[in-house]
């Protein structure tokens, strides 16, 4: 045991994003030792901890707290295992490095009175991984969690770094994306940032990862062909006379990133995590207009014009779709100047 430990302590535990060998000897002590492990979903823990140990080894120890779980609640869990003497605690995400786009921020935030003993037991992580592999060299990275649903949000974010972009060159930055939304979010990218570098990896560390490099644009078109050829693919099969299932030709799911086979909605399948280098020479033609986008000036106007920031806010956001936190958030700071 960590002599270092002499208190309760709360062990943050980074378990595997797909590849179960990428679980450390270190990550795997530390949770056969906690007498808790609180964890984002115990049927998903559950599974990963049965391919290491008998099910009777954690049985009775996991405990869920997830995105849903109050603060308070949080720390009235701590405080009452804390009251029956336990001291030896751990909590693990679905996957990946906890406090990264899950529960694990809220956790540490809600435990900090209880003046327990942080510990970080790190390994992978789908963020460090993707920045890896990208081969992108840029004098800063930033990180935006899940790409947002709305165009509007995202070029807020795409928008601030377009400051940095001119000053040093370029920046790089990372997001997770869901497999419904990936092709949205990459002809959103081809329409605002079409020379912009991609790195696009498909399912990190298992068995069918694969990466995909380019612009927006190439990668959209190289999708398209691989669409294509499965619909055709398929097309074909479906013209043949039955046979039985063993000797029916299968489409191969990790030859196309897509599945299903509705001309109209084809989904990428998988995990996603995308790699975005945005340089000098990838900024848009109408780069003053992004910095002033349309619900900004609207803003500023109904500002100008002695509208209160509630109600200016009510209105870009009735127009636009906009995200209210965020709109209210630039309302305050043009009031200040």
């Amino acid at each position: 045991m960590d002599t270092r430990i002499s208190k309760a302590t709360l062990s943050i535990v980074a378990t595997p994003i797909g590849n179960l060998g990428d679980l450390s000897p270190r990550a795997l002590k530390t949770l056969h030792e906690a007498e808790i492990i609180f964890c984002e979903d115990t049927r998903q823990t559950a599974k990963l901890l049965q391919q290491f140990e008998d099910q009777s080894c954690f049985e009775g120890r996991l405990t869920r707290l997830d995105e849903y779980t109050q603060e308070e609640r949080i720390l009235e869990m701590f405080q009452a295992a804390l009251s029956e003497g336990l001291s030896r605690f751990a909590f693990v995400s679905d996957a990946g490095t906890p406090g990264v786009s899950d529960p694990g921020a809220k956790v540490i935030k809600a435990t900090r009175a209880l003046d327990l003993e942080m510990v970080a037991v790190p390994g992978p992580s789908a963020l460090a991984a993707v920045m890896s592999l990208s081969g992108m060299e840029v004098p800063l990275w930033g990180f935006g969690g899940f790409f947002p649903r709305k165009d509007s949000e995202r070029e807020i974010i795409f928008n601030l770094y377009l400051k940095h972009i001119k000053e040093l060159g370029s920046v790089g930055l990372v997001f997770f994306e869901f497999p419904e939304r990936v092709i949205d979010a990459l002809e959103f990218l081809n329409r605002t940032w079409p020379a912009s570098e991609l790195c696009v990896v498909k399912e990190l560390t298992k068995i069918y990862e694969k990466t995909f490099r380019g612009s927006p644009g190439d990668i959209l078109r190289e999708w398209g062909r691989a669409a294509n050829a499965t619909l055709e693919a398929e097309t074909q099969n479906s013209k043949k006379p039955s046979k039985s299932d063993d000797e029916v030709p299968k489409i191969v799911a990790s030859e196309s990133p897509y599945v299903g086979s509705h001309k109209t909605a084809l989904i990428p399948k998988g995990e996603w995590t995308f790699a975005i280098k945005l340089s000098q020479s990838s900024i848009p033609n109408n780069a003053e207009d992004l910095e002033q986008p349309q619900w900004r000036v609207l803003l500023e106007k109904l500002l100008n014009e002695k509208i209160s920031a509630k109600n200016a806010v009510q209105i870009v956001c009735q127009v636009f779709g906009m995200n209210r936190n965020l709109v209210y958030k630039v309302a305050l700071e043009l009031k200040k100047k």
